[in-house]
């Protein structure tokens, strides 16, 4: 499994657009820039693909919250309705999900 620091590494060798992920059927996926700066995950809307999100600017994704979203991703992926946790968490989740997804997790 890869920890928040080896993902950041492998986005500053190669920032990338990713799709989010969305589960419900019909929804199309979103696309957004991720790439690292300073040991630091960042987001913002998507430069190569279409439909790109509507980040407004660029978002950070803190480390501290790496561990309890990856639990809620797997808990979604497994079908759980997390929605209401995960945005108490963080209003950047669907980012997350995208990472993890994008990283095979």
């Amino acid at each position: 499994m890869a920890s928040y620091q080896e993902i950041a590494a492998e986005l500053h060798t190669s920032p990338r657009d990713i799709p989010t992920a969305p589960v419900r059927p019909g929804y199309r996926p979103r696309w957004f820039y991720a790439y690292e700066k300073g040991g630091t995950i960042y987001v913002e809307s998507g430069r190569s693909h279409d439909p790109k999100s509507s980040i407004s600017g660029r978002r950070r994704l803190s480390e501290n919250d790496f561990s309890p979203m990856l639990d809620l991703y797997k808990r979604r992926k497994n079908g759980e309705r997390i929605s209401s946790e995960a945005l108490a968490r963080t209003r950047c989740q669907v980012y997350w999900y995208g990472i993890f997804q994008d990283f095979g997790l």
